[in-house]
């Protein structure tokens, strides 16, 4: 499954952002504390809009022979023997892969991925 960009992580993290600019303006902190604190939160903002995914730096999660592999952008890619289904949200999922040697917890939104790919996942779970 290829991880596509998620329009409802940058929706929740513009009214996260929006709500931590708007609590920094009407702190009692002086003019230049507010203008630096709305210049970082305006930049990280601008990160996340430019590129709206939890987990920008991995590109694919693919299943092959009982083992999932966790691709990056540069193209490496990590070797899980076991998955599973942490939380299941409205808007996203929590999974969690395993080795024996390593662990990775991920962030997925639903609408980056096909919901015949978080079936097949739910699916492989459960026979797992």
């Amino acid at each position: 499954m290829v991880f596509g960009k998620s329009t409802a992580y940058l929706r929740l993290m513009t009214v996260i952002y929006g709500l931590a600019w708007f609590m920094l303006l009407t702190s009692g902190i002086g003019f230049l504390g507010k203008s630096l604190g709305s210049v970082v939160l305006l930049f990280q903002w601008r990160v996340i809009w430019k590129n709206p995914r939890p987990e920008s730096r991995y590109s694919s999660l693919e299943y092959l022979n009982k083992k999932w592999f966790l691709i990056q952008k540069n193209g490496r890619s990590q070797l899980f023997t076991q998955h599973r289904v942490l939380i299941e949200a409205g808007l996203f999922f929590i999974l969690h892969l395993s080795s024996d040697d390593s662990r990775k917890t991920l962030v997925i939104f639903f609408d980056q991925i096909l919901s015949d790919n978080y079936r097949a996942l739910r699916i492989l779970e459960k026979i797992n």
